[in-house]
This record gives C-alpha cells, sequence and structure tokens, in this order.
C-alpha cells in the first residue's frame, strides 16, 4: 500500500486489552498507526506485535491532560495525513460499595472515562470539521444501560458517554463526520480480570475487535456486543422498578 494512500487510526488506550487487539487489526488491514497510552513500553510492547509495527508511531501521552493531548494533537497536524478513524478507548474501572464510596474516586473515573473524551472531541471535532470527513469511535459499555451494584462510577462514566455521543451525532453527520458508539459486554481484559463475579458470555479481546473493526468499516453508529447480553441489559434496562431492584439484589450477594 502507497504510504499517501495509508488509512491513518488514533487508539487510545492502545497499550493492553480491547485497544491493544484493535492495533493489530488495523495493522494487518495495513493501516498506519497512533498509538497512545501513558505507558511507553507496554505501547512498545504493542508495537512489537503488530503485522506491520514500522507503520505504527508511539505517542506515550496522559489523555486527560490538555497540555499534552493538545500537544499530540498540534503534532497530528504535521503529519502528511490527519486521522481519519479515531478510537478513543482508554478507560478503567474501579468497584466501590457503599463501605468505601469516594467522590474522589468517582471523580478520578470520571476524568479518564469521561472527561477525557469530552476533552479530545473538543480538540478533534474543529479539525474533522474543516476537512468534513472523519470518524470517531467512543468505546463504551453495555453497562450503561443500568446501574449495578459495585459499579456506580463506571456505570455512571460510560451512560454519560452514551449520552453525550447521542446528542452529538445528528450535527456530526451533517459536517460529514461519523460518531460511533461502542457497548461491549464482557471482554477478557486486565480490567474484566479484577472481577469476583460471573461474567456470561465474556468474549475474547481479538474477538471483540474483529468485531467492532467490521462494523466500523460499515460506519454502523451504534455497536453493541455479544448480541445476548446486549438483549439482556436492554430488557433489565425496561424492568419496573421492583424487580429490578430484585434483581440488583442477586447481584450483590
Amino acid at each position: 500500500m502507497q504510504e499517501k494512500n495509508r488509512r491513518v487510526v488514533w487508539i487510545t488506550g492502545a497499550s493492553s486489552g480491547i485497544g491493544a487487539a484493535l492495533a493489530k487489526t488495523y495493522s494487518l488491514d495495513g493501516a498506519k498507526l497512533l498509538l497512545t497510552s501513558r505507558n511507553r513500553d507496554r505501547l512498545e510492547l504493542t508495537r512489537a506485535e503488530l503485522a506491520f509495527p514500522e507503520h505504527a508511531e508511539i505517542c506515550a501521552a496522559d489523555v486527560t491532560n490538555r497540555e499534552e493531548i493538545s500537544t499530540l494533537i498540534q503534532h497530528f497536524d504535521s503529519l502528511e495525513s490527519f486521522p481519519d478513524t479515531i478510537i478513543l478507548n482508554a478507560g478503567t474501572y474501579k468497584p466501590m460499595s457503599v463501605a468505601d464510596f469516594s467522590s474522589g474516586s468517582i471523580r478520578e473515573v470520571m476524568d479518564l472515562n469521561f472527561h477525557s473524551v469530552a476533552l479530545a472531541l473538543e480538540l478533534l471535532i474543529p479539525r474533522l470539521k474543516s476537512r468534513g470527513t472523519g470518524h470517531i469511535a467512543v468505546v463504551s459499555s453495555l453497562a450503561a444501560d443500568k446501574g449495578f451494584p459495585f459499579a456506580g462510577a463506571y456505570s455512571a462514566s460510560k451512560c454519560a458517554l452514551v449520552r453525550l455521543c447521542e446528542s452529538l451525532q445528528v450535527e456530526l453527520l451533517d459536517l460529514g463526520i461519523y460518531l460511533s458508539v461502542v457497548q461491549p459486554g464482557f471482554v477478557s481484559t486486565p480490567l474484566t480480570a479484577k472481577n469476583k463475579f460471573p461474567m456470561p458470555f465474556m468474549i475474547g479481546a481479538d474477538d471483540a475487535a474483529s468485531l467492532i473493526f467490521k462494523k466500523l468499516q460499515k460506519k454502523h453508529l451504534s455497536i453493541r456486543f455479544p448480541w445476548q447480553m446486549s438483549w439482556i441489559m436492554r430488557v433489565i434496562s425496561c424492568l419496573p422498578g421492583s424487580l429490578a431492584l430484585r434483581v440488583n439484589r442477586w447481584m450483590a450477594k
């Protein structure tokens, strides 16, 4: 593939999990990759596992830091081609019970999972608008559908992402910019390894990345998987309050 015709893909949270798996998938497709996370050493490991590591640039940065992300995106301006596919995947999960409830911990989760995306969108939208094209994918979660015990901060942050993106999609489409919301269920990653409860219909990170890649190729604006868990979450989110409380009681045991 000629360098000037190579797709340019920016992936945040690319040092592990879905982000690293997406990097492998896009590398196999011949894309030029811009890989971001705070940990440069782990990004180097991601790049080493790519089909074409020579077409991947490591762009270590803290996505919650305005100065670092602004500088990084200014660097993208200097490239021969600005990223045409942007996957905002960086995120974290921290279980939290009533006993250890902390507004500080909630703020930390919201900063990475939600505010970092809002910051990236603020900086990206004017640039993509001037080009009249672009595709942004924001990785949320099926946990956005319902607040479950011990996952309040995570569910709130992922729900906020969905609502934010939904509110922007129509205007952005009129500008030629696609904004996709990706909502995985349980995917085998270092984050889900922390869970102490059953995780039905779990899929591997490589399978998740393959599915996301195919759906983004087709410009899907909503990507929810696996389908079994997606439907379960839709049903639970529609339950009357008394039944929903019973579900939460059962999950809290």
